[in-house]
């Protein structure tokens, strides 16, 4: 009998799987711009499934890169990427950088979801390196957050924030870990 080998999921499955998420966060800053002041609004059907499509595709996304992980240990290299976290875990008081393979933990295990639309004047992803190469890049950049609260069966009740855009690079670009993104040599 042969020896079975762990499933692993494609580049392009879990690239595409990050593309959905990135494109329903984005979506929802402008799903505003749509409605009118009053209510009810013919967008409004279309709204209803607003958080249930994160929701979902969010559990896809962190279900297929926690199976890739536990097949070709990827979640520790692209966290490489991101040194300080792509979010943080407040448990018992104390709150530490959320790593990738913690993040889809949470997502996974999350009793409650909220989505925080936020803006920033840095640029999520390149931040670091612009500063690392003398430049200071402003603008006004899209850095959805995703605000998770659940309990473990042993530490208790626990918060994340996640910072969406570095979760699914890290999670769904399969070679993120190679790209200097702190600018470090």
């Amino acid at each position: 009998m042969e020896q079975s080998t762990a499933h692993s999921i494609s580049d392009a499955q879990l690239i595409k799987a990050g593309y959905r998420v990135l494109c329903i966060a984005f979506a929802a800053y402008e799903w505003d711009q749509l409605r009118r002041d009053d209510d009810p609004d013919p967008l409004d059907g279309f709204l209803q499934f607003d958080e249930e499509e994160l929701s979902e595709e969010l559990l896809k996304l962190s279900a297929l890169a926690r199976a890739n992980d536990d097949a070709l240990n990827t979640l520790d290299q692209s966290g490489k990427a991101f040194p300080d976290g792509i979010g943080t875990l407040t448990s018992n008081g104390k709150t530490v950088p959320l790593s990738p393979r913690e993040a889809c933990n949470k997502i996974i295990h999350a009793r409650k979801m909220s989505f925080d639309l936020s803006r920033s004047d840095k640029n999520p992803i390149w931040e670091e390196w612009y500063a690392s190469q003398g430049h200071s890049v402003r603008g006004d950049f899209k850095v959805p957050a995703l605000l998770l609260e659940g309990e473990h069966f042993k530490t208790g009740p626990w918060e994340v924030r996640l910072e969406l855009i570095p979760f699914v690079y890290a999670v769904a670009l399969p070679h993120v870990w190679q790209w200097n993104m702190t600018g470090e040599k």
